[in-house]
């Protein structure tokens, strides 16, 4: 892991700190390549714990649209940018849907999983309706689009919501122009989140342990994680890993150091 920290010394700023603040004020170029891949990544680390949680990579099959409702603006995606078209309608529509399984990166689904969200349609002067999502990065909405889908209960009622879809764009990275290597990418983006969220719930125990013995705890269990080896099934992200797990396996490290280790209690026989 030396090795690894040594390239995020390289990419980012010394101070781990303020490399940290960057992520957290919504600064996603940290940490991307010049991979097209890369630059699709999304942080959906603290959605983990959620109920319901589930990442699967599928084939969006039914949609059913509820009522719309006019909005007095909008944007419309196109080739991955925010555009104003004018004479455009724009209109919020809830959407009922499912997706074909193909396969289950995190939680338990069958070969089908229903889930609601709320698209935003734009009916262009011509008279053509294209559909968006409207929650993270606004992605095209389309029946027998392909993707990776971030969903979990919402906070009342019961089901799934959409939180986050990347669909598979062959185009986004030459190395991934098959089904097979996406979803080798997508579960790697996953276990991207996954550290993240093990690494910064670690961290939280550890600042609010009290007693020494939960302290202790603390520091052995972060200690662990920093010694836990595991690689990614493409090795093309590797930049994208050290980018976004790096500053906090750094954070930890500079922490743990700080903090020093609490003083063996002493022998009640003397």
């Amino acid at each position: 892991m030396l090795a690894a920290l040594s390239l995020v010394c390289l990419a980012f700023p010394q101070d781990p700190e303020s490399v940290i603040e960057e992520i957290q004020q919504g600064n996603t170029t940290l940490g991307t390549t010049r991979s097209g891949l890369a630059r699709q990544f999304v942080d959906f680390h603290e959605d983990l714990d959620h109920r319901g949680f589930l990442a699967v990579v599928g084939t969006l099959d039914k949609t059913k649209d509820g009522r719309r409702r006019r909005m007095p603006e909008g944007k419309m995606v196109r080739g991955g940018s925010t555009v104003t078209v004018s004479g455009a309608q724009y209109f919020e529509v809830p959407v009922k849907a499912s997706i074909k399984v193909g396969s289950v990166l995190a939680g338990k689904a069958g070969s089908k999983v229903r889930f609601d969200l709320k698209v935003q349609l734009v009916r262009l002067p011509s008279g053509e309706e294209r559909r968006q999502t409207m929650v993270g990065k606004p992605k095209e909405f389309e029946p027998g689009m392909l993707g990776l889908w971030i969903l979990a209960a919402p906070a009342k009622g019961r089901g799934l919501e959409l939180r986050h879809v990347i669909p598979f764009d062959a185009k986004a990275d030459e190395a991934i122009n098959d089904e097979g290597k996406f979803v080798d990418a997508m579960a790697d983006f996953v276990t991207i989140n996954e550290r993240l969220a093990k690494l910064q719930q670690g961290l939280a125990a550890f600042d609010a342990a009290v007693e020494a013995v939960d302290r202790a705890k603390a520091r052995t269990h972060l200690t662990q994680l920093l010694e836990e080896e595991f690689e990614l099934r493409r090795p093309e992200l590797d930049s994208l890993l050290e980018g976004r797990v790096g500053p906090w396996e750094a954070r930890i490290k500079k922490r743990l150091e700080a903090a020093p280790e609490a003083a063996p209690r002493p022998d009640k026989n003397g």
